[in-house]
């Protein structure tokens, strides 16, 4: 059986979100949300992937800015559910009022990622045989 891949660790993004399992709901244990973590770094490995089409684990080596990547969208995930959670709703003041977005890949994390080429999607071949005139 195929080991899921993944960007970055789920040890990385506890660490910088400073996330514990009683932040969420529905989860019991530290075990419980590395892997919930871990599911959401297979997510956004996919989106990076197609994104830039390319699967970096099948290159010499994996660039740092690329971990750096889906650490931060995953770090987005999980204040996104934590503050879902809370409340879909954010107070800005006494009056303003709006609801949390879901948004992982922020323009800055686009920027960051469109830094890293893309794989063409075309490819040239060039065939060689007999011509009628021989």
């Amino acid at each position: 059986m195929n080991e899921e891949q993944y960007y970055s660790t789920p040890e990385d993004v506890i660490k910088a979100t400073g996330s514990e399992h009683k932040d969420f709901k529905h989860i019991e244990t530290e075990e419980e949300l590395k892997a919930m973590i871990k599911g959401w770094l297979v997510e956004i490995k996919d989106f990076i992937d197609q994104d830039r089409n390319r699967d970096y684990h099948l290159e010499d080596e994996i660039p740092k800015g690329i971990h750096s990547i889906a650490r931060r969208a995953c770090v987005n995930m999980v204040i996104y559910a934590i503050q879902s959670q809370r409340s879909p709703v954010i107070r800005i003041g006494d009056w303003s009022i709006r609801m949390v977005e879901e948004r992982v890949f922020t323009p800055s994390l686009l920027i960051d990622l469109h830094k890293f080429p893309a794989k063409p999607l075309f490819r040239i071949y060039r065939i060689e045989g007999e011509t009628e005139d021989e």
